[in-house]
């Protein structure tokens, strides 16, 4: 059976990392290890390819189309799937982060499986099923539009992918992440043989999706360890949190030496006291990038004090994002009156926008804040940014930056969200 994968065009509504990140489908090659192994799998990336849905489908008989839907605007993915049906009428089954927490809002007669769990045996019986045109089976985590789209079986199995890089071999010059270029998504809890994995790649960055890379003292300093016997040259971006970098203190010139580059840092403006860990991160020559969630308690004197705090910490980049609560059932409780999108927005149809009405100002006055912010953060970060990654690549960022800002005094003249 041929089967043809698709990760969908860019959401230009975003206001997100999307503007400086381009990376690979890390969910499409894990099901494409899979999948292939009994069938014909070609990964289609609309973010990288310029040929058109209509060519791609017209260039070989595909008999089943997955489409995933991470980082994308609900409404957009039922819409790949209505012309999809348009140009060969062929079952598409969709998966991914977002059909996993709200499914419900996928439910299209153009879709024909929603996949709220993704494992081997249901990836193998839902193929068998299209491939026995076999439309009455119930399929346990998958729900079906023969069947009305009825609740399945739930069994909540964990399971660890193979991720087929080759996959995505005719892309792999156009992805990056931020600034790091050419470059490989890696989850580092993933698997035990995290090195084994890096000698086989060649891309010379590596950025580790963890949310907290840190967050195993002995996992994260035998790791360094290994890549310090094995001689592997790579330069790794990673998230993490101050808590627990603040307990290996002791290793930072050892992280840096052995290929720690850049740090994106969970940081929290009212603490005020996170200028002593920036300054020993930096003296190690380890670069790192505040990140600071923005709630919608803040007053124009926070952001003062946030805008403060940038100042005093000095780091070379500040991303700001808005609060976003849709994927929590007791946020969405808490915020449900003051939700300025209720039903889609739970789909992530526009990230990075304001998605609560702020409590102490005006919408208009909030989104000023966040511009006047982000560019007093530029101040301070310029001569920083092209010291520690250049020219090309900071000329690079700092257009990317000005997109994002754009879209701001964009939504801040039209007083609306569009």
């Amino acid at each position: 059976m041929n089967i043809l994968l698709i990760r969908g065009p860019a959401n230009n509504k975003a206001i997100d990392l999307s503007h400086y990140t381009f990376s690979e489908p890390l969910g499409l090659q894990m099901l494409y290890s899979v999948l292939s192994k009994e069938n014909s799998v070609e990964i289609f990336d609309m973010l990288a390819d310029k040929t058109t849905l209509e060519k791609k489908l017209n260039e070989k008989q595909f008999d089943f189309c997955g489409i995933s839907s991470a980082c994308s605007d609900i409404f957009m993915i039922k819409d790949l799937a209505r012309k999809i049906k348009k140009v060969k009428d062929i079952p598409i089954f969709i998966g991914g982060y977002q059909v996993k927490k709200t499914p419900e809002l996928f439910k299209s007669k153009h879709i024909d499986f929603i996949m709220i769990e993704t494992n081997k045996e249901n990836l193998y019986k839902m193929t068998e099923s299209v491939k026995r045109n076999n439309s009455t089976s119930k399929l346990k985590g998958v729900l079906r539009k023969s069947l009305n789209f009825e609740d399945c079986e739930l069994r909540e199995v964990e399971e660890t992918f193979d991720i087929s890089r080759d996959s995505v071999k005719k892309y792999k010059k156009k992805y990056s992440y931020f600034i790091y270029k050419p470059v490989t998504l890696i989850e580092f809890y993933k698997k035990d043989t995290v090195c084994e994995e890096l000698m086989e790649i060649s891309e010379p960055y590596i950025t580790f999706i963890d949310l907290d890379f840190f967050l195993d003292e002995k996992k994260v300093i035998n790791f360094f360890k290994e890549i310090k016997t094995n001689k592997i040259q790579k330069k790794f971006l990673v998230y993490g949190s101050k808590k627990n970098l603040i307990k290996l203190e002791s290793y930072y010139k050892f992280f840096k030496e052995n290929g720690l580059d850049s740090i994106i840092l969970f940081l929290d403006h009212k603490e005020n006291n996170d200028s002593l860990l920036i300054e020993k991160l930096e003296r190690a020559k380890i670069n790192v990038w505040a990140y600071f969630n923005l709630s919608p308690n803040m007053d124009k004197n926070d952001f003062v004090k946030m805008r403060n705090y940038i100042k005093k910490l000095g780091v070379g980049v500040v991303t700001l994002y808005p609060e976003y609560p849709f994927y929590s059932e007791q946020a969405i409780k808490k915020y449900w009156d003051s939700l300025i999108f209720k039903r889609e927005i739970r789909a992530n149809r526009y990230p990075g926008y304001v998605l609560i009405k702020p409590f102490k100002m005006s919408l208009r006055d909030y989104y000023i804040e966040i511009l006047k912010t982000s560019l007093y953060s530029y101040r301070f970060s310029i001569f920083k940014f092209f010291k520690s990654y250049g020219i090309r690549n900071s000329l690079r960022f700092f257009w990317k930056s000005g997109e994002l800002l754009y879209k701001y005094l964009k939504i801040i003249v039209n007083l609306k969200i569009e």
